[in-house]
């Protein structure tokens, strides 16, 4: 779908500070991921290096004065935009569903062996016959060589493997579906990245979580990172240089906790199961003390039905900024999907995050932002101005947010036995319930 054409974006914005500022519009662009024209502060053609990042600057000010906007005359408190306040959804694990172990597919001993070509065909021939063919697709796993794909089945005693399997003469082997394992490491500061040959092993939502791995480099970690389904880093001390064995089992204990998304900045009303799981009830979110309070009484599983929002305490031997965790009771008995609505703390924009928060109903506004940010730190005189004049579009873009989330009605309110029947929009009959300062009125 394509963007509205009256939408600001970075580029956009960045050429405006740059022509108020002086240093007019920088005429020389590259191309975003997504194929749209912008900026590469890197390689200017009209501004200096340094006038480039003074503008990056001011956007960002601008931006982050008119998601946060100030108390307007009148009102006691500041805007809140509804356009940063969306609904997302979070995996909730329960521990058995994510420990993940070897069953018949076990490659033993030997360091990590990186995994085998996917080109190619080797063909494999037992001195036993045990193929059969309803393998193919499994994994032909050879002892301290790696696992290969079963392309296709010969006989008995010969199996077709996808890649070069040359290098398995006379190793000993085992058949089994794609098995669990610890593919790589790689040293970070702070951090070891560990790849899982596992198909949709992991979820975001498992940072904070501790992985707990056996074998001959058996210890726990705590997770720092989400890199994919099947990629995620863990802390560990700076400067370690050893190899996880090849072929670990591993399994990661939830304890009720979920990692929250990094630009989570507070839930909004409760929390409700999938549409369609036979689940009426929502999750209510309540303090966390009285949630902790549960968890130490029960450490019982079951579908759960309160959540509270815990912050996570800063590391200083990391880089990464405040984070929420997400606390349920009871522990789940099983995988759920959450959703909610939460308010966002938005990134800044850059070469590939075009475009702001609020789209082209809210553009004129922004840029009225950044111009007076730009002023603010540039030009003395002019400074009231610019403030004047964003404000004057602000009080607008609140106006124009109010109306466009506005609900035309709020439900039948009068006396519904003149109508018979509870009518079907009749609030006491649709099962809704109305909250006034946390107190829930049926």
């Amino acid at each position: 779908m394509a963007e509205s054409t009256l939408a600001l974006n970075w580029y956009d914005l960045m050429n405006e500070v740059g022509f108020y500022l002086g240093y007019g519009r920088e005429s020389h662009l590259s191309s975003s991921s997504g194929g749209v024209p912008t900026i590469d502060l890197t390689s200017l053609s009209t501004w200096t290096t340094d006038q480039g990042y003074e503008i990056e600057r001011a956007v960002a000010a601008g931006l982050r004065q008119f998601y946060c906007p100030p108390i307007m005359p009148g009102k006691a408190q500041p805007h809140e935009w509804t356009f940063l306040k969306p609904r997302t959804s979070i995996p909730v694990w329960t521990d058995d569903e994510v420990t993940l172990s070897l069953s018949t597919a076990t490659c033993s001993g030997g360091a990590y062996v990186p995994p085998p070509p996917i080109t190619g065909r080797t063909t494999v021939t037992s001195d036993t016959a045990e193929f059969t063919a309803d393998m193919v697709g499994e994994y032909l796993c050879i002892t301290d060589v790696g696992p290969y794909e079963i392309a296709s089945y010969t006989s008995p005693t010969v199996v077709v493997v996808i890649g070069n399997a040359s290098a398995a003469s006379g190793a000993t082997y085992s058949v089994g579906p794609i098995p669990v394992e610890i593919l790589g490491v790689t040293n970070e500061p702070y951090h070891r990245v560990l790849t899982i040959f596992e198909t949709a092993a992991f979820v975001p939502s498992m940072v904070g979580a501790t992985i707990t791995i056996t074998g001959s480099e058996a210890g726990s970690y705590t997770i720092t990172e989400y890199v994919s389904d099947h990629e995620l880093k863990v802390y560990t001390a700076v400067g370690t240089s050893h190899y996880l064995a090849y072929h670990m089992p591993y399994s990661i204990t939830s304890a009720g906790a979920y990692r929250m998304p990094d630009v989570f900045g507070g839930i909004l009303g409760d929390m409700y199961f999938d549409v369609g799981d036979g689940r009426y009830t929502p999750i209510s979110i309540v303090n966390e003390g009285q949630v902790r309070h549960k968890l130490q009484a029960s450490d019982s599983t079951g579908r759960p039905y309160c959540a509270a929002i815990r912050p996570v305490a800063l590391a200083t031997s990391t880089t990464t900024g405040q984070r929420f965790d997400l606390i349920v009771f009871p522990i789940p008995d099983t995988d759920y999907t959450l959703h909610y609505r939460y308010t966002v703390l938005p990134d800044a924009l850059f070469a590939d995050g075009l475009y702001p928060w609020g789209g082209a109903t809210h553009a004129e506004t922004i840029k009225a932002s950044c111009l007076a940010a730009a002023a603010k730190t540039n030009f003395p005189v002019e400074k009231e101005e610019k403030w004047t004049e964003y404000l004057r579009l602000l009080q607008v873009s609140i106006g124009v947010d109010q109306q466009l989330n506005t609900a035309e009605t709020l439900g039948y309110c009068g006396d519904p036995s003149a109508r018979g029947a509870k009518p079907a929009d009749c609030r006491l009959a649709d099962g809704h319930v109305v909250t006034v300062y946390g107190t829930a009125y049926p």
